[in-house]
């Protein structure tokens, strides 16, 4: 896209999240910087690598959160550049090129203004950010093109400089998957088996004490598998809805990856350590079955979850 059409789209979108004047120049001027800087010009601005942009996002957030809203704006404002140059078709060939230099040419003149309010939609979350940046793709009509550039423009600077406070509907995910795993037994179903996995690894590490390597590496899973379970236990029995949240996702994918640390020891152990892996097993399925917690995987760290919505509200 033309520069002076960058400006005005991530101007527009920048006044319509409320943002200070201070933060619409950072903005303003971070999405101009990839075309006038060479140093940028490595990077094909039509054809970014969808993680690069995921990269942006994530770390935009992160410097959000921290406080530090001048250079959050800094890199939205470059993510944005790229997010609108996505949907001018790249300048590949005699074809592609004569319809790049139409496509930009003919948008040029596109105010973001004309765009109704009530289409301005904030993406929620990382993955409804990574929702937006999957539906980029070229459009050879100009002034389509430039349309969706605001849209998809505003949905993701609005996640970046959203609420810290999660929305309710993602708070609900984190209410639901606190109201299933807190169930009369059911953190015990999961605690539980993880600590009586550890009896036939703690009697096998005794037989194999001559086996320095094998004997460190049992020890090793048994300490993991420790680890998982206090985590696990912390996570179950708080009160904290942010420790709650920020315990159980990291639990989930530390139970997962136990599994395949056991079965390398069924190698070695026979068939009697599978009585481990069964237990492993129960626990994670468990886990895996809880309602809300795949939503909250991705966000754990986007927003602080306060417990309170009402869990029927979760939609994920």
């Amino acid at each position: 896209m033309r520069m002076e059409l960058h400006g005005r789209i991530t101007e527009f979108v920048a006044r319509s999240l409320g943002l200070p004047d201070d933060l619409v120049r950072e903005m303003v001027d971070a999405c101009l910087e990839p075309d006038r800087s060479r140093r940028y010009r490595e990077v094909k601005h039509h054809e970014v690598p969808r993680e690069l942009m995921v990269k942006y996002v994530v770390e935009a957030r992160k410097r959000y959160l921290r406080g530090d809203a001048v250079e959050a704006a800094r890199l939205c404002g470059m993510l944005l550049h790229y997010v609108q140059d996505s949907l001018v078709p790249p300048p590949r060939g005699r074809r592609g090129k004569a319809l790049h230099i139409s496509v930009e040419t003919r948008s040029a003149s596109f105010d973001p203004s004309t765009v109704p309010r009530e289409w301005l939609k904030p993406a929620r979350g990382l993955r409804g950010v990574k929702y937006v940046i999957r539906a980029l793709h070229p459009l050879n009509d100009p002034m389509l093109a430039a349309q969706r550039a605001t849209l998809y423009s505003y949905a993701i600077a609005a996640a970046v400089f959203d609420t810290i406070d999660a929305p309710p509907e993602m708070d609900a995910c984190a209410s639901l998957a606190k109201e299933y795993l807190s169930m009369k037994g059911r953190r015990e179903a999961i605690v539980l088996p993880l600590v009586i996995s550890l009896l036939p690894l703690a009697l096998f590490a005794n037989k194999f004490i001559s086996n320095s390597t094998l004997f460190l590496y049992v020890l090793f899973v048994i300490g993991f598998t420790l680890f998982v379970a206090m985590r696990l236990a912390i996570a179950l029995y708080t009160r904290k809805c942010e420790v709650f949240v920020k315990n159980i996702v990291h639990s989930r994918i530390l139970t997962t990856s136990l599994l395949p640390m056991i079965g390398v020891l069924y190698l070695a152990l026979g068939l009697i350590i599978l009585v481990s892996v069964a237990l492993v097993l129960t626990s994670l399925i468990t886990l895996l079955r809880a309602p809300g917690v795949s939503i909250l995987e991705e966000n754990s760290w986007w927003y602080r979850y306060e417990c309170r919505a009402p869990p029927h509200l979760c939609t994920y």
